[in-house]
């Protein structure tokens, strides 16, 4: 007979089970969810008993577990009692007891119904479910970790905002960081409303880039999906937010070192004032400090849709890559001026867009030394017809083809060669990459660090326009 001792919790893939063994190992201190003890249940279940049942907390519960024992106000105190020794038994139940498993850890269940069990179906409908059995079974052990999953998310705009990776351990770090502003909140006594949070990409951007910071050296490549969710009567619904394994690495590649770092702090000062909303057409005043829940960052809200489409991945690039332009306009003649912004760009190709090394490369090389020819031949129309006037695909390939044409006649080598052209731009003669104007972009992006290094964008800052409509661009 084997000795080995199970855990009480393993990572399941549920997010809610998970976040809740996650809080149930933050709170006792524990590194991980399988370190978790027969008396850090005990102490989790004193913890929810003293708190659910009374403000701040209890209003938001009718959220989560409407109609429960810490939400429904005209339940009787004996009743009440008989429910929380119920569904807050941290002792398993004998196999003997039901055929029912715990679809989650496979132990001995009790059926459970909606005001115990986020989003599944309430007692006695029967509508949709196999079998035609209302509910789910859970054991004892996940109930728990269900009910104390609340402590380790936010309240977001009225709902609870869950966040979940495949990796156990980021989880726990994000949990943790909930976890502990709840227990600030919680220990305040007079507190009376749960404060609200808006915004919940920022917030969980922000949850994510502190849970990464320290972290050591990543063993995998996690994925994070967060879950924004009401239970509260007919309006029972979730919305979900994904970022895939190639963003995390992104985001945290970027913060690693000079000088991609120094674009990403800049990007995300952008981003801050990128999220304020106009006041009546005019652009808002900027608040001394941005606060994460108050105020939104368009950078962090935008990672969330990134991999959308084509389309997501060009406005992203445009809005947040691209702020040489942006900044000339803006910043005062002596001011200091913001970082290159090509770093943070590769990063960015080599880890979301998972482009070639020698497309980048031709990019790279492209956008160089057609900054060069801008300074040497002083051609501001060529600039301006790359950066507004190259909205279709035949026109930037007019554009490219006149410049070179105008070089050729000077005894120079044309501006783009034909490989270099093929690489960039065509996935074959004639045939445009679905992709041809993310491209132009991106060469823009190296072309404007280096007319900034060779003084002539400050120079000539004066006769740039803004940007370009994004409305105007066409994928023909």
């Amino acid at each position: 007979m084997s000795t080995e001792t199970r855990p009480i919790y393993t990572h399941t893939g549920h997010p809610l089970v998970d976040v809740g063994a996650s809080v149930i190992a933050a709170f006792n201190r524990r590194r991980n969810v399988e370190e978790v003890t027969e008396q850090d249940l005990v102490e989790i279940v004193q913890y929810i008993t003293q708190h659910y049942f009374r403000e701040p907390l209890r209003g938001f519960l009718t959220t989560v577990f409407p109609n429960s024992a810490y939400a429904n106000p005209t339940m009787g105190e004996e009743r009440k009692r008989d429910i929380v020794a119920d569904v807050l038994s941290t002792s398993p139940l004998p196999a003997a007891e039901g055929p029912e498993r715990c679809p989650f850890c496979g132990q001995a269940a009790k059926r459970r119904f909606r005001q115990h069990v986020p989003l599944v179906t309430g007692e006695g409908a029967v509508n949709f479910t196999p079998g035609g059995q209302a509910g789910l079974p859970v054991c004892a052990r996940c109930l728990v970790a269900i009910q104390a999953c609340v402590l380790g998310t936010l309240k977001c705009q009225g709902r609870l905002l869950l966040a979940h990776s495949d990796d156990p351990e980021l989880t726990l770090r994000i949990v943790a960081g909930f976890l502990a502003k709840n227990q600030r909140i919680l220990s305040i006594p007079s507190s009376g409303k749960y404060p609200e949070s808006k915004y919940p990409g920022t917030i969980l951007m922000e949850a994510l880039m502190n849970a990464q910071t320290g972290q050591e050296a990543i063993r995998s490549r996690p994925s994070l999906t967060a879950y924004h969710l009401t239970n509260y009567g007919t309006s029972a619904n979730v919305d979900v937010y994904h970022l895939p394994s190639e963003v995390l690495a992104f985001v945290s590649a970027a913060q690693a070192s000079s000088p991609v770092r120094d674009g990403w702090q800049y990007a995300v000062r952008q981003g801050w004032r990128l999220g304020l909303p106009p006041a009546k057409g005019k652009p808002a005043d900027e608040p001394t400090e941005y606060k994460v829940g108050e105020h939104r960052n368009q950078l962090y809200e935008d990672l969330f849709g990134l991999t959308k489409d084509l389309a997501s991945l060009g406005r992203f690039i445009r809005r947040h890559l691209s702020w040489r332009i942006p900044d000339a306009l803006a910043r005062a003649p002596d001011g200091p001026p913001g970082p290159d912004a090509w770093p943070l760009t590769e990063v960015f190709l080599r880890m979301v867009l998972l482009m070639e090394k020698a497309r980048v490369e031709v990019l790279r090389t492209l956008g160089e030394r057609f900054a060069g020819y801008v300074v040497e031949q002083n051609d501001k129309r060529f600039f301006d017809r790359l950066w507004r006037e190259s909205g279709r695909y035949h026109l930037l390939r007019s554009h490219l083809l006149r410049a070179s044409h105008a070089q050729v006649k000077r005894g120079e080598a044309p501006l783009i060669s034909f490989d270099e052209f093929l690489l960039a731009f065509e996935d074959g003669e004639e045939v445009a990459r679905a992709d041809w104007s993310l491209a132009r972009d991106l060469l823009l992006i190296r072309m404007m660090d280096e007319l900034h290094a060779r003084g002539w964008l400050q120079e000539h800052a004066a006769e740039l326009a803004d940007a370009p409509d994004e409305a105007t661009e066409s994928e023909d």
